[in-house]
């Protein structure tokens, strides 16, 4: 365990506690006019309170107008004149509303505004983010914003669509954008800063060309988000949320008990994404995209190696890599060794990891998308990869039943499979679980430590800790062996989605000198900043010089998260977990509609006298029943499980019958987001699937730090304990009135609520 009393310690926690405080108390807008009408002045506070629009929102101050052709104008002094008529639209509110908070971020950017070419490049950008957060609307959304457009705007906006669908047409969308600079300088009242009459077609392709090459930059916060990883990432235009449940925006007023599956991204980890999309912009202006960005990578990487406390095994790399899948790739290159030798690679469990892990395991493309943006065939071999040369075992956790083996079986199973291979002339890279969707582990540190010392020039061992649910310790332990580790600030840290990394310990370090560059195929994966600047054989003639900002971005939240984790002692992450996971288990025992599926105890291979969090269960798996009062139990099928994790996600009161009692009707309606179905076992031919419930560092940051959530730290666990009593409240109603509910398509399931959408 690390002990919590040096200074850096210290230090985090005066830095966390502030955070908190100037979030919650900071002023994010003011209204100008003392005698605007209540309606306007409600209006405006629906609008400021998107919380993707807060980090923008710092001392901004509004008035509201009279304008016949104008949405807002931006005045002399930075106030933002608002049309009474724009604000009976929420939507086009907003969309007016980012357009306007991006020009002052970018104002500030560029610090001072140099020549008309600069002004010029401001007005194409940030209306190029504004239109890009239009076309990022869910669609209810985005149809209303443009029925109230000028056809000018309507035109510029249809360019930016076509941009982000064809990915070379981001010039072509700002030209559109600049035939309407007229009217864009009105609109922005920027006019009276140089005579327009003096701009000269050469100075708006100027202006586009530098605009262009800020592009990658020029989205919202939210878009980025989303890019540089690969199809799971992409927002459903219906619901506004991806493939794990998940919204690039915050989400306040959803219950978040999902990080065993990912998490969406939290007010203040928002914040610190947006105003690193805003320094890189600055760096931007100045010295040029990529060599405005890179710094940030070794950044990152310092910040990883400090909360992790890598310092302790010197000589510790760090790969960063979109999700934990990706990491895959690069644990068994190295694992194939200098020569590429004939290579087994012994997966632990198909169902309890990453569905892409199996075939990234052989080399293999996992997704139809890079993330990189390239297009790729799922279980192809990556270009000269020698998948051809990997043979892949999968050692299952579970027996056919559901049960789950003995760690002496997976142990037994392990060894067979060890000694057949490296019989056979192959080298051996073996999994090493440290945590498994559903809180397992397996198989047991010290056999792999044992069979790793035995054959250590012929085994490699990547232990995937994708989950994070290691203590510092036992982290250093795995590095110190000699075993990789894959970790990601998503998962426990609650990070958003993809943000990965693959440790690498110093006994590979030191042989990576002799490896040759890597296989082509990566290059669709990676680029040289997110490898050791040490590697520069291994990257020059395969890697680019590209940035992936989504990857910044999402590890720029990430540490947010982790950092304020880490600003806990070590006793109050104990207890806050420990208080916690108790009570949820009785929960679910008290719950007749579920049934707890516990995790045995995962040591790693010690038990010393110091109390970690890491030692306690944090994902609490369970099925679901329905028909319980009929005494006719039926336990939820995998696909019916997911019917009701979409149902616990959504705002589905509309969907209930009328005989529902009020209190149903109110739980119907909360938006409560858990951790994606599992397969447990076949029967009849069909897996039963089970949801889980997850601790994760935002309820042990929150319960320290977060007066939202009560005076004292007991008052907010318990606060946060009660939220999960509404969870399994939901689940009740959901199976009560099943057949109802499975009746309709939920995919509609949007609902704008009290003037703003609700993911």
């Amino acid at each position: 365990m690390i002990l919590n009393n040096d200074e850096s310690f210290q230090t985090r926690i005066i830095q966390t506690q502030r955070k908190y405080i100037e979030f919650s108390s900071r002023n994010l807008y003011s209204i100008i006019d003392s005698d605007i009408d209540s309606n306007h002045r409600l209006a405006i506070s629906k609008v400021c309170w998107r919380p993707e629009l807060k980090p923008l929102l710092k001392d901004a101050n509004f008035t509201v107008r009279e304008l016949n052709d104008s949405a807002f104008i931006l005045m002399k002094n930075e106030v933002i004149a608002i049309s009474s008529n724009i604000l009976k639209n929420p939507a086009a509110t907003a969309f007016h509303l980012r357009h306007a908070l991006e020009l002052i971020a970018l104002r500030s950017c560029l610090n001072k505004i140099a020549t008309h070419i600069d002004l010029l490049v401001l007005a194409l950008a940030s209306f190029h983010t504004a239109l890009q957060y239009l076309d990022n609307m869910i669609d209810s959304e985005k149809h209303a914003v443009l029925a109230s457009l000028p056809d000018w705007i309507k035109q510029a906006a249809e360019g930016v669509s076509y941009g982000t669908l064809h990915k070379d047409a981001g010039h072509k969308s700002l030209q559109v954008i600049a035939s309407g600079i007229d009217d864009l300088l009105l609109l922005q009242e920027q006019a009276y800063l140089f005579n327009t009459s003096d701009i000269r077609e050469s100075d708006i392709n100027h202006a586009i060309q530098k605009a262009f090459e800020l592009l990658p930059l020029l989205n919202p916060t939210e878009k980025i988000l989303t890019l540089g990883g690969d199809n799971r990432l992409l927002i459903s235009k219906k619901t506004g949320l991806n493939t794990y449940g998940c919204s690039p925006r915050p989400r306040p007023w959803a219950i978040t008990f999902s990080s065993s599956t990912g998490s969406s991204i939290s007010d203040l980890a928002y914040q610190e994404a947006e105003w690193l999309r805003q320094r890189l912009l600055a760096k931007a202006f100045k010295d040029g995209l990529i060599n405005g960005c890179a710094d940030e990578y070794t950044s990152i990487k310092k910040e990883i190696s400090d909360l992790l406390y890598l310092e302790r095994v010197p000589g510790t790399k760090i790969v960063l890599t979109p999700s934990g899948t990706d990491s895959e790739l690069y644990a068994l290159y190295f694992a194939m060794g200098e020569q590429a030798t004939p290579t087994r690679n012994i997966l632990i469990s198909s169902t309890e990891v990453g569905s892409g892990t199996v075939h990234a395991a052989k080399g293999c493309h996992f997704d139809a998308l890079t993330p990189l943006g390239k297009p790729a065939k799922q279980s192809a071999p990556l270009d000269s990869f020698p998948s051809q040369s990997v043979t892949l075992s999968v050692l299952e956790l579970r027996h056919e039943d559901g049960e789950l083996k003995t760690m002496e079986k997976l142990d037994q199973e392990l060894e067979f499979l060890v000694e057949s291979s490296l019989a056979s002339g192959q080298r051996v890279l073996i999994h090493l679980l440290d945590c498994s969707k559903t809180g397992i582990g397996g198989p047991s540190f010290e056999t792999v430590k044992q069979i790793h010392t035995k054959y250590q020039s012929k085994i490699e061992v990547m232990v995937d800790a994708a989950q994070m649910r290691v203590g510092q310790s036992a982290l250093h332990r795995y590095l110190e062996e000699g075993f990789m580790v894959l970790i990601s600030g998503s998962k426990f840290f609650t990070g958003p989605p993809f943000s990965g990394a693959l440790l690498v310990p110093p006994s590979i370090s030191r042989r990576i000198k002799d490896f040759s560059p890597l296989p082509k195929g990566f290059a669709e994966y990676s680029s040289v900043y997110e490898l050791p600047s040490e590697w520069e054989h291994l990257t020059t003639s395969t890697l680019q010089k590209n940035i992936n900002f989504g990857l910044l971005l999402r590890w720029r939240a990430a540490l947010c998260e982790m950092g304020a984790f880490h600003s806990v002692s070590a006793f109050d992450q104990f207890n806050t977990i420990s208080i916690f996971g108790t009570k949820i288990m009785q929960m679910i025992e008290a719950n007749p509609d579920l049934q707890l599926v516990m995790a045995p105890p995962h040591t790693r291979g010690y038990l010393g006298s110091d109390l970690c969090w890491d030692q306690l269960p944090s994902i609490f798996t369970f099925k679901i029943y329905r028909n319980v009062l009929e005494n006719k139990p039926h336990a939820l099928s995998y696909d019916e499980a997911r019917f009701a994790y979409q149902c616990i996600n959504l705002d589905i009161a509309r969907f209930l019958p009328v005989l529902a009692s009020d209190r149903e009707y109110e739980l119907a309606r909360k938006r409560c987001h858990i951790g994606q179905p599992v397969r447990l076992q076949e029967s009849n031919g069909e897996w039963i699937g089970a949801l889980r419930i997850a601790a994760g560092a935002r309820l042990v940051s929150g319960v320290q730090f977060d007066d939202a959530f009560g005076r004292t730290p007991a008052e907010r666990l318990d606060t946060e304990i009660k939220t999960v009593g509404v969870v399994f409240n939901k689940l009740s109603v959901i199976v009560k009135y099943w057949d109802t509910l499975n009746s309709y398509d939920l995919s509609i399931g949007h609902s704008s609520g009290a003037g703003y959408y609700q993911f």
